[in-house]
């Protein structure tokens, strides 16, 4: 399904302008791409892709942080990583 930049910024509730600026991020990682003729934005393949890989790892396992302190912010402020070795 196609979506036009008004529909999308209406949807997450930031300027037209705003998202506009993140599809053209997203298009040059081809995680979107535009319709040359309706200029309106689709999934693009590499996401498709990424979206087909998330399903080999274990959810579980893989989005297990491994998280410290910032040395940059208060201890509220944290800098997360996930780590494979972390193990289920």
């Amino acid at each position: 399904m196609d979506h036009s930049v008004s529909d999308l910024a209406r949807e997450v509730g930031r300027e037209r302008s705003q998202v506009s600026r993140m599809l053209k991020a997203l298009e040059r990682g081809g995680l979107v791409e535009q319709a040359p003729e309706s200029k309106r934005y689709r999934l693009g393949w590499s996401l498709l892709v990424l979206a087909t890989g998330a399903g080999d790892i274990p959810l579980p396992r893989a989005a297990r942080p491994s998280c410290k302190p910032s040395p940059h912010g208060s201890a509220r402020s944290r800098c997360c990583r996930c780590s494979r070795e972390t193990g289920p």
